[in-house]
């Protein structure tokens, strides 16, 4: 198995050091990926899903290299991927899901904000009949994808919601313990650096929706969530609005094609079964 090569500007290595702690030294590097995988409890866990360098090293990120954090994220993910059936079994087929990505009620922009990050944009009032397990299962793939992007992985994730004519119909047909996961899965076992959440144009249902997940939520994502309403302002000054849709005051592509474009970015990436 080939080793990883660090192939990051000096930008985005200096960055990496000073935030996540990463070594400068590939070397350093790869033993710490080295002890990640030799901590992984396979007799608890099964085997890695996968288990090449470049896979371990986004849960070292996502983590600030502490290899005890890293390796709790790292067995959540394998953990949960065999609890939550309801998910991931959507997530390995992905095809089952064409239809449902092909409405357009997420995707990931196409550039970075002013700080690097990822841009994931969601739109409840387009995924009005689907349900929140495919929600989750889409939002994975989504971010799995971006994950394969080193400068997503130490950047982190940014957020855009637009919540105007949200459904509850969703959230109904998910048990109490569905919320507790979907929180799980977000917050303590996907390796991804979860940043602003901006959300606009809520309302009543969006506050009873909030309502319920709020008690699942850790501190300093609670911290993230920003509360727009209609104003624009901050979410412009941490993203060019020239990557933004008319939406969002942007004058980027509008939601569809920009959709559209990310949709089969996606679909080009699938794994066919053996």
């Amino acid at each position: 198995m080939a080793r990883y090569q660090c192939s990051l500007g000096d930008d985005l290595l200096q960055k990496a050091a000073k935030e996540l702690n990463e070594p400068l030294d590939n070397a350093e590097r790869l033993q710490a990926i080295d002890t990640l995988r030799e901590s992984f409890d396979t007799s608890k866990y099964g085997d890695l899903i996968r288990c090449d360098d470049a896979f371990l090293l986004r849960f070292l990120r996502a983590r600030k290299f502490n290899q005890e954090r890293a390796l709790q994220v790292l067995q959540n993910y394998h953990s949960i991927r065999k609890e939550f059936r309801e998910v991931f079994s959507m997530v390995e087929e992905p095809q089952c899901l064409k239809e449902v990505m092909e409405t357009g009620f997420m995707y990931a922009v196409n550039g970075k904000s002013r700080n690097g990050q990822g841009i994931l944009i969601y739109r409840p009032r387009y995924g009005q009949n689907i349900s929140m397990y495919q929600l989750m299962a889409c939002g994975i793939l989504y971010v799995e994808q971006m994950l394969e992007d080193e400068e997503y992985q130490i950047c982190g994730n940014l957020t855009v919601d637009d919540c105007g004519e949200m459904s509850l119909r969703p959230v109904f047909q998910m048990p109490l313990k569905g919320a507790r996961k979907f929180n799980l899965l977000w917050q303590d076992s996907m390796p991804v650096r979860i940043k602003n959440v901006y959300l606009f144009n809520e309302g009543r249902v969006f506050d009873f929706v909030f309502t319920i997940f709020k008690p699942f939520m850790k501190k300093k994502l609670k911290k993230r969530i920003k509360l727009c309403g209609k104003d624009y302002t901050d979410l412009h000054a941490e993203v060019d609005p020239a990557l933004l849709p008319p939406e969002f005051q942007g004058t980027g592509p509008d939601m569809k094609t920009a959709a559209t474009t990310w949709v089969n970015k996606v679909q080009e990436n699938w794994q066919k079964p053996e």
